[in-house]
């Protein structure tokens, strides 16, 4: 994300990250009830193996997300933000950006999510195949993804049935950004 940044600046823009004080010596605006409910969470997680860790860092995303939707607004106004860069596994943070009406976009630097189960979601471990039980397997396990995202997922619904948002909460590639976005220069 820093290199994406460096390079926005290169070519003009102004950027800072949100929410991060992390950011490798570029300027951040940090979230202390973000960094709240990390902190909180992290212990936790870390004494938990298989699915059942997968649930609980499930849970602590969408969490994180619901503070950054909730914060968003306020930080996006007095920060004069005209466009987000969102890192995907920030589920559902582009609510905050449909609902203020800003150009937003999706990066991600690990592996890709396939929802069509043709691969299998990274954090499974199971090999790739492409015979009819892989494709089996692959599919249940995204099922079984798609509804800890929606069991942990209550807050983020409700802020966006608020807002008057109408999101098709079965399609986990709802609101995702479309490809091919350009920022052009200032």
């Amino acid at each position: 994300m820093t290199a994406l940044a460096r390079h926005l600046q290169m070519r003009g823009h102004e950027v800072v990250f949100l929410y991060s004080s992390g950011a490798a010596g570029l300027p951040f605006i940090p979230d202390e009830e973000v960094e709240r409910v990390i902190s909180e969470r992290s212990a936790e997680i870390s004494k938990k193996q298989g699915e059942e860790t997968l649930k609980l860092t499930t849970s602590l995303l969408m969490s994180q997300s619901e503070s950054m939707i909730k914060s968003l607004p306020t930080i996006v106004q007095s920060n004069q933000i005209d466009a987000l860069i969102i890192n995907y596994l920030n589920y559902y943070v582009e609510l905050a950006a449909i609902q203020l009406d800003i150009p937003y976009i999706h990066v991600y630097a690990g592996m890709h999510f396939d929802f069509s189960g043709h691969t299998p979601l990274m954090f499974y471990g199971w090999p790739h195949e492409t015979n009819a039980a892989a494709l089996a397997r692959n599919q249940d396990g995204v099922a079984k993804f798609i509804q800890m995202r929606h069991e942990a997922g209550g807050g983020i619904r409700a802020l966006a049935d608020a807002a008057g948002l109408k999101i098709d909460w079965d399609n986990p590639c709802a609101t995702l950004s479309p490809l091919g976005v350009d920022f052009p220069g200032p």
